[in-house]
C-alpha cells in the first residue's frame, strides 16, 4: 500500500498489485492501483468511535518530543510522565542509548539516516518516518511505541534535528503478535500477491483467471473456465451482484464492487472486492475483464473494531452511572439511560440541548477552570449540582476527561 498524490495535491491512500501475464504470444507484466479511501475512512470511523467510548477506562496521550541531528532530546511535553514515569527535566537529561533497547536504538538510527536521505531528495515536498520503537520505563520495564518522526530545519533552512510524536502501542503490539502467531501458516500468501485476473464473456461465462487466483483461493483456475459467473457468487448476494454485472455490460457502473465468493465443492465463503471495466469490440460490449481481490481480513478486521465499539457502547448504555458526552460548543451530543434516570430526562430532550438545561448556573460558571484543570491533568473530579427535570437540584460527583480528536 502506497499514498498517491492527485492533482490537487491531496493525498489518496492506494493498493498497487502486478502480475505478468501472457497477452498476444508476449510476456507483460500488468500493474493496477485501486483507490482504497473508502475502506480507510471506515476503519478511520470505526476506530474514531471507539476511541470516545475508550476514553471512559483509560486516557492515554501523545507525545510531542524534538532532539538535534545527534538524537539529543531538546524537548518532551508532559505527557512523557504518564508514558514512562519520567518527569521532563528527567526525560532531557537522557541519553538516546538509555531511553530505548539495543535493537531498537538500531531500528532508530538508521531511520533517522533514511529520513534525513529521503529529506534531501523530497524534492519540496514533507516527509516522515514511522517506526516501532521499545523504550525504557522509568520503573526498568519496556513500553513499546510508535514514533512518527520529521525533519525540523532552522531559520536557514538547513536541518538542525528532528521533530516527532511519540505514542503507546503496547496493547496494539500485543494484539499483532498474538495474531501473528496464530496466522504463521498464512504468511506465505500474504506476502504473494493478492489480486487475480479475470474475464468474462457477454454471456456471464468465465474465459479467462491468472494462475494467482490458486494461490489466492485454493483452486486451480481451470475448473473455473467456461463456468458461469453466477455459479461462484454466495446466494444471498447473487441479485445485487447480478444488477452491477448489467451495469458494467452497460459501460455505466465504474465503482468496485463487493460480494461473498463460494467456490465449487468448498463451503467456505470468502469476501471480494472486484473492479471491472466493459470490454468493447466494433463498437459494443462483448463482455468484461477484471481484478478480483481478497478483502476477507478486512472485513473480519471492520467487524472486529465494530463489536469492540460495540462493546463499549453498550458499557455506556447499561452504566448505572449517568454519562454525557459535552461538545466544543456546550452542546449535549451523546447521554445514556443512567443520565436520564437521575435528571428525569428522556433520550430525546437533552440529546442536542445546550448544557445549561441540566447544570446549574454555579456549575456552569466552573466551565472554564474546569477546562484548564482538564488540560493540564486529562480529568477532573468534583462536586456540582445538576437540574432535574422538574426543577430541583440534584446534587453529583462528577469526572471528566477531554476527548480529543485531530481537528480540536
Amino acid at each position: 500500500e502506497l499514498r498517491g498524490l492527485r492533482r490537487d495535491g491531496s493525498v489518496v491512500p492506494l493498493e498497487i498489485s502486478a502480475v505478468t501475464a501472457v497477452i498476444d504470444g508476449k510476456v507483460s507484466t500488468m500493474a493496477f492501483v485501486r483507490d482504497v479511501s473508502e475502506n480507510a475512512n471506515l476503519i478511520e470511523n470505526l476506530e474514531r468511535s471507539e476511541r470516545s467510548y475508550r476514553l471512559l477506562a483509560e486516557n492515554l496521550s501523545d507525545v510531542l518530543f524534538t532532539s538535534d541531528m545527534q538524537l539529543r532530546p531538546t524537548y518532551f511535553s508532559p505527557s512523557i510522565t504518564r508514558l514512562l514515569g519520567f518527569n521532563v527535566e528527567e526525560a532531557e537529561s537522557r541519553r538516546i542509548q538509555e531511553a530505548l533497547t539495543p535493537e531498537s536504538l538500531s531500528v532508530a538510527v538508521k531511520a533517522t539516516e533514511e529520513l534525513l536521505e529521503a529529506d534531501r531528495t523530497k524534492a519540496g515536498r514533507s516527509v516522515s518516518k514511522v517506526v516501532q520503537l521499545e523504550t525504557i520505563h522509568k520503573d526498568g520495564s519496556t513500553v513499546w511505541t510508535e514514533a512518527e518522526v520529521s525533519v525540523l530545519r532552522g531559520l536557514d533552512g538547513q536541518p538542525e534535528g528532528f521533530l516527532g510524536v511519540i505514542r503507546d502501542i503496547s496493547s496494539r503490539k500485543l494484539a499483532e503478535d498474538k495474531l501473528r502467531e496464530s496466522e504463521e501458516k498464512y504468511r506465505q500468501l500474504v506476502e504473494n500477491i493478492n489480486a487475480a485476473i479475470y474475464s468474462v464473456d457477454d454471456n456471464a461465462v468465465t474465459t479467462y483467471i491468472s494462475p494467482t487466483f490458486e494461490t489466492l483461493f485454493g483452486t486451480d483456475p481451470a475448473e473455473l473456465i467456461g463456468r458461469r459467473f453466477a455459479d461462484f457468487i454466495h446466494p444471498e448476494d447473487l441479485p445485487a451482484s447480478m444488477e452491477s454485472l448489467r451495469k458494467v455490460m452497460s459501460a455505466s457502473l465504474v465503482e468496485p464492487w463487493e460480494c461473498r465468493m463460494v467456490l465449487p465443492g468448498s463451503s467456505h465463503v470468502y469476501w471480494v472486492q472486484g473492479h471491472n471495466r466493459p470490454i468493447f469490440k466494433d463498437g459494443r460490449v462483448v463482455g468484461f475483464q477484471g481484478v478480483l481481490v481478497d478483502i476477507t481480513r478486512q472485513k473480519q478486521a471492520e467487524q472486529a473494531l465494530e463489536l469492540s465499539e460495540k462493546k463499549y457502547r453498550t458499557l455506556v448504555e447499561s452504566s448505572p452511572d449517568g454519562i454525557l458526552s459535552v461538545d466544543a460548543h456546550k452542546r449535549i451530543v451523546e447521554c445514556n439511560e443512567g443520565i436520564c434516570r437521575l435528571l428525569g430526562y428522556a433520550k430525546e430532550e437533552i440529546k442536542g440541548a445546550d448544557v445549561s438545561k441540566v447544570a446549574t448556573s454555579n456549575a456552569l460558571e466552573k466551565g472554564d477552570a474546569f477546562t484548564q484543570q482538564i488540560d493540564a491533568n486529562g480529568c477532573v473530579e468534583a462536586e456540582l449540582e445538576m437540574l432535574h427535570r422538574d426543577g430541583h437540584s440534584v446534587p453529583v460527583w462528577v469526572k471528566m476527561v477531554g476527548i480529543h480528536r485531530a481537528e480540536q
